[in-house]
Parts: structure tokens; sequence; C-alpha cells
């Protein structure tokens, strides 16, 4: 029964169809009940034998003051036409005495219906229903003949007309009723129809927070819910575009801030310099090479700046990716970072396990990625702590997690964290997770990426 209710609910096609078909079905009852009606009440009215005896009485007189008023004659019985022929559709007219039929409207003046008896055979009795009234005495003008008195014998039918009205009106019924049965069934169905355009107007107006109803399990459903995913995707957009639009002003500020402080030191070591207040070459020395790490951290980090905007812009632009081993790929790149800084005189605590797999990416973004761990590392890792790194696979997932502490000197880090929030598009970008964590003197980077086979 349940899968029938589903079945039966499951599509609007179906539901319009069976719903149709109801209708149908309601409407044709109701138009041969009202067209039974009809036909009783006809039977008894217009069909009946006290109407049809009535209409004949009314005929008959109206033809005695026709031979009265024309002088028709026992001679003339083919003027009689005259009269017969307004009447034509709906009686048929014998004029005759007791044994011979002399006038017969549907032919005229006959003599070949010699037996009264053999009326019926030519009254139209086809016809759905005839009375007859014979043996009326019609007085006719005295002629040639000295008889001046006939009979009439007159078939009366009502004719079709009535029967057609009724089919018509038992037609227009059905119709309404039909009508009326298929807005009934689909009312709830029409209202939903025109709720959803009344929420459209609301979501047209700007107000994208408006959650669209939804409810049934046809068509009009999945219509709502694909407006409702579609608002969502664009207030989620929305809110995207807005938050990049104010993380990249709070990166523009700070990096004006962090732009400043160096070129602000630049200028008053040169101003020194170009005023020659310096006590010997050693003190001049020494402002050349702080103007000069200055210049080196300016452009350090115009280059992470431009690097930030160009994976940002690869964001909404289509990047190659290929199929790499994740074995060559992944430990490749963290071997020459970890290399570089073993190099440099860092101490690492290595934990790596085995990789099978293939890893989707892009090579040249994923070293970016690593060149920014290693930058970081080298400026604010403390060498005489070893630094930790472990590598492992879970859940189809190869996760890299590097801890370090942070040096004790003077070197401050960047405000805008330009190198990591770029490590962070990167690895979205790849459809993975990248996570970094300050907690007192220690610093935390936690990155995954996905394998398949």
């Amino acid at each position: 029964m349940n899968r029938f209710k589903k079945f039966i609910a499951a599509k609007l096609k179906r539901q319009l169809m069976i719903a149709g078909i109801i209708s149908l079905l309601i409407s044709v009852v109701a138009m041969v009940f009202v067209y039974s009606i009809g036909n009783v009440v006809l039977d008894e009215t217009v069909y009946g034998k006290y109407y049809s005896d009535y209409m004949v009485d009314n005929e008959l007189n109206s033809l005695q003051n026709y031979i009265t008023s024309h002088n028709i004659s026992l001679d003339e019985l083919d003027e009689l036409d005259g009269w017969s022929k307004e009447r034509y559709n709906r009686l048929t007219l014998f004029v005759g005495d007791e044994n011979e039929i002399l006038y017969w409207s549907r032919a005229g003046s006959r003599s070949f219906i010699e037996n009264v008896d053999d009326m019926e055979k030519y009254a139209g009795t086809q016809l759905i229903y005839d009375y007859a009234i014979l043996g009326q005495e019609l007085v006719f003008h005295k002629g040639q003949s000295d008889e001046s008195t006939l009979y009439a014998y007159v078939y009366y039918h009502s004719g079709y007309g009535y029967y057609v009205s009724t089919l018509i009106i038992s037609a227009v019924v059905g119709c309404l009723v039909f009508a009326f049965m298929f807005f009934s069934l689909f009312r709830k169905k029409i209202g939903y129809i025109v709720k959803l355009k009344g929420e459209l107007d609301i979501l047209a107006g700007g107000d994208l927070d408006y959650e669209v109803t939804q409810k049934g399990t046809d068509e009009i459903r999945d219509l709502a819910i694909g407006i409702n995913a579609m608002r969502t995707a664009i207030m989620d957009r929305q809110q995207s575009e807005e938050e990049a639009r104010r993380a990249n002003a709070e990166l523009v500020t700070a990096m004006s801030h962090d732009l400043r402080s160096p070129l602000t030191a630049m200028i008053g070591y040169l101003e020194m310099v170009k005023r020659h207040k310096y006590e010997d070459e050693k003190q001049l020395d020494t402002f050349i090479e702080n103007t000069y790490q200055k210049a080196l951290q300016i452009k350090d980090m115009s280059d992470k700046l431009f690097e930030y905007f160009l994976v940002s812009r690869s964001e909404d632009e289509p990047i190659r990716m290929d199929k790499y081993d994740a074995a060559m790929l992944l430990p490749g790149l963290l071997e020459e970072c970890i290399f570089s800084l073993e190099y440099e005189g860092a101490v690492f605590e290595k934990n790596l396990c085995e990789i099978t797999g293939v890893v989707l990416a892009n090579a040249q973004m994923l070293k970016r990625v690593f060149d920014n761990i290693y930058s970081n590392l080298k400026k604010y890792a403390s060498y005489e702590d070893a630094i930790e790194v472990k590598m492992l696979v879970e859940d189809a997932k190869v996760r890299i997690t590097m801890e370090n502490r942070l040096r004790k000197d003077d070197a401050k880090e960047e405000s805008t964290n330009i190198g990591i929030k770029t490590c962070e598009k990167i690895i979205r970008y790849h459809g993975g997770m990248f996570e970094h964590r300050k907690i007192d003197s220690k610093f935390r980077i936690v990155m995954e990426l996905p394998l398949s086979k």
C-alpha cells in the first residue's frame, strides 16, 4: 500500500494523468446523469402524449382555418401543400375518407394509398415518437363534388431538436464538472506554485536569507530544492567574496605596515650615509649592511605578496593537475627542505612512513608550499632544539606534521603571515587541509593531502 501511495505521489506527470482520469470519469457520470434526467423530462413533456395531442389539436384547428380562408374544395387538395410545407419537419398529414387516402403531405394528392391501414408505411414512423389523431373531420368548400367533408389523419412528432439541446447542455455540464474536479484535485498544487512565485519575487528583491518552501515529492519540490541550493551557493559565494575582500584589505594594511618599518630604517641609514654622519669606515659598513638586509627583507615580502596573489588568481582559473607517485613526490619535496635546513645547522627528529598510492597535484605549486615552510623555519625556528617531522598515511590521506621551538632572538614574525596563507590556499586547492598553530614558544604545522590508488 505504501509503495502504491509512493507511486501515486512520485511525479507531477503521473499526478496530472491520474487527476485527469478521475476528473474525466466524474464528468462523464455527470454528463450521463444530466442527459438521462433531461430525456425523462422530455418524455414526460415535449415527447409525451398529452403534449402531442395538444399540439395536434392546435394544428388541426389551424388546418381547418387554412381550408376555410383559402376556400379549398375537395378537387383542390393540392392546395394543402402551402400549409403542410410549413410543418414538414414536425407532422405528416393524410386526408381521405374512411377507406381511401386522397392526400399525403409528403407527396401531394395521391390515390395509390388505397387503404387507411397503409398510412403507417408512409407516415415517417422512423422517428422516435409519433402520435396519430385519426378521423378528425375537415369541412371543405363545395366545388364540383357534392361531398364537403373528409377526415384528417395526422402523425405528429417533435423532432430531434430537444434531444440535441439536452445533449449539448449535458456536454457543457460535463466540461464544467471536469474543470471543477481537476482544479479541486490540483488546488493545493496550484497554490504551491503561486506561493513559489511569490517567494521567487522575494529572492529577486535581494533577500537571499529567505528559504523557499519545500513540500511534496514531485518535480515542483525538486525545483524548490534547486532554488534553495542556488540561493545557498550565491550566499556562500558572496560571503567568500566578502571575506576575500576583507582579507585582502587587511593584508594590504598589514603589508603597508610591514614595508614601512624596513623602508623607514633604510631611509634613516641612507640619510646618515649621505650626510657622512658616521664615525669611521666600520660604522659605514654597518649602515650599508643594515640597509642591504632591509632591502632583502622588502624583496622577500614583495615576492611572497606576488606569490599570494598569483595563487589567489589560480583558484578562479583551471590549473593543470597531474598524477604523481606519492612515494616519489612528497618525500622528495620534504627531504629537499630538510636537507637545506640541515645545511644551515638545523637538527631534525624524523618519523617517516612508507607511502603507496597516487596524488593528484600541481608539482610546482606544492614546491611553493615546502619553500614557504623552509623559509618560515629558517627565520623563526630555534636550531638548539630538534625540529620534529612526521609523515603517516591514514584514511587514504597522507599527513605531514612539523613542530619546532621559536628562536629566542630579535627576529620578529611577519604580522601578515602571508607565506602561511599562501600554503593554506595551495593545499585547499588540492583538496587537502593545512593548519598552523602557535602555542607558547612552539609552532606546529599540519598538512594533509588525499591519496588514490
